[in-house]
């Protein structure tokens, strides 16, 4: 370019770097604003300082860099390198700038942030790896959907400098995008699964094999979000839509999600969400990966709401390469791509279609549905998702369990009991919509809130998966 241009380009760019220096960075602001705030108020002056050293008022651009970099990064992620599930969408980008930035703060005594920003740093290639897919694209990543690259994953994990999280990068992802990176395999991985209320987001991996299933939530907005995989086939992306009526009037959400109960172990890893509706009922939401038993729960549980007709209805957005065919006789159908990947059992409806109907599950409009209706103050929604491949070949059934107490049939809305089984495996679940009392089912006693067990026939014992009290 001709030198009269140079200096136009150079003098517009200071400009921009002037004007935005005293933009803030602030977990609230629309993502791309604050995505803008990093590229144009930290990046862009941390550039020119690198590329123009000699120029010293265009070197001391490199002060208010630190400064808005280091904001950014303290701001927008949790504490412990999870970004704000507003901020998913730009999480790769955001990643992008950080790593370019890193790289050009080794030319500065001070570096490109402060330590408490680059702590941050750290941990955040790690959220970035556990909330990738098996083909390198983003989870709730819409609209910046494009895949890692080989040279952005090798040097962001590179500058990083984690061995657990190369190894895990490794399993995940396929040779073509992880041979270059360097380092000796070791047997150490990260932790599979996280929560941040404060962040809003969840992720959940039975483990971090290419083909392991793998749950992304986004609770950040009344609108949640999820994402599951399994088998590397995207099963369900999207708003994870719901409607609830008492007695044809919708009861619509006052407030936000709120995290109820996190718990995960080597077992299962388990979210419960609650959100407040109208007429002082509450929507509480379960979500259940079981890892050895490779099963996933997803419940809606209508809570509290005055006496009355309770229709409630679900629906799970559909990968575009995934279909729900519907068993003839029964309630149940299957997950199709090329071939059957997954099954689906509505616990709480009668497994054949020849029992009276108090719902339905069907697919609408790229949607799997589940609806449900019944008289009461309480209703429970689950929905069973066996993720193991090679038992959607397999006979499967399910029914709901009397639930007594001091000698007395309990209704639907004090308390509920299902047993299901796939294959050789059988599970049973329990759960308490009243308070917590001494109620017995299937020769089993619980004072508890909810269970979840394997069911070990033919002794009628159980092996206690998760149990909240």
């Amino acid at each position: 370019m001709s030198q009269e241009f140079w200096w136009q380009l150079l003098e517009a760019l200071w400009q921009i770097a002037e004007r935005t220096a005293d933009w803030q960075s602030d977990a609230e602001l629309p993502p791309q604003q604050g995505l803008s705030q990093q590229l144009l108020a930290g990046e862009l002056p941390l550039t020119l300082a690198y590329l123009l050293p000699e120029m010293r008022p265009v070197y001391k651009l490199q002060g208010g860099a630190y400064e808005a970099l280091s904001d950014g990064l303290i701001e927008l992620l949790n504490g412990r390198g999870l970004v704000h599930g507003q901020y998913l969408s730009c999480l790769r980008p955001l990643l992008a700038s950080w790593t370019r930035c890193r790289l050009l703060g080794e030319k500065f005594k001070k570096g490109a942030w402060s330590r408490q920003a680059d702590a941050q740093f750290q941990q955040l290639t790690t959220h970035a790896v556990a909330l990738s897919s098996p083909q390198g694209t983003p989870l709730l990543g819409v609209p910046h959907n494009a895949p890692w690259t080989a040279d952005f994953l090798r040097t962001a994990l590179h500058i990083a400098n984690d061995a657990a999280d190369i190894c895990a990068a490794r399993a995940l992802f396929k040779k073509k995008l992880t041979s270059s990176l360097r380092g000796k395999q070791v047997d150490v991985v990260p932790e599979t699964s996280e929560n941040c209320e404060w962040a809003g987001v969840a992720y959940m991996r039975t483990s971090w094999q290419r083909r392991a299933p793998a749950v992304a939530i986004d609770y950040s907005r009344p609108d949640l979000r999820l994402e599951v995989w399994g088998e590397s086939e995207r099963l369900i992306a999207g708003t994870w839509s719901w409607e609830t009526t008492l007695g044809g009037k919708r009861l619509e959400p006052a407030g936000c999600w709120e995290e109820v109960c996190w718990f995960s172990d080597d077992d299962v890893d388990y979210l419960e969400l609650a959100i407040d509706l109208a007429n002082g009922a509450r929507l509480e939401r379960q979500v259940l990966l079981v890892r050895d038993e490779l099963f996933l729960l997803l419940s809606d549980n209508v809570m509290g709401a005055p006496s009355g007709k309770i229709c409630h209805r679900y629906r799970l957005p559909l990968d575009g390469n995934i279909a729900f065919q519907p068993e003839a006789e029964t309630r149940e159908g299957l997950l199709h791509a090329a071939r059957p990947v997954a099954r689906v059992l509505p616990l709480a409806l009668p497994e054949w279609r020849c029992a009276p109907r108090t719902g339905q599950l069907l697919a609408a409009h790229r949607h799997l549905q589940l609806e449900q209706e019944r008289e009461g103050t309480n209703m429970a929604g689950p929905l069973l998702i066996d993720l193991k491949k090679s038992r959607s070949k397999k006979p499967c059934t399910w029914r709901q369990l009397t639930v007594a107490q001091a000698l007395e049939i309990q209704p639907h809305d004090v308390a509920v009991g299902y047993r299901a089984q796939c294959g050789k495996q059988q599970w049973l679940f329990y759960r308490s919509l009243a308070e917590p009392a001494n109620r017995t089912l299937l020769g089993q006693n619980f004072s508890i809130e909810c269970v979840v067990a394997r069911f070990l026939a033919p002794s009628g014992e159980i092996d206690e998966l998760l149990e909240i009290e």
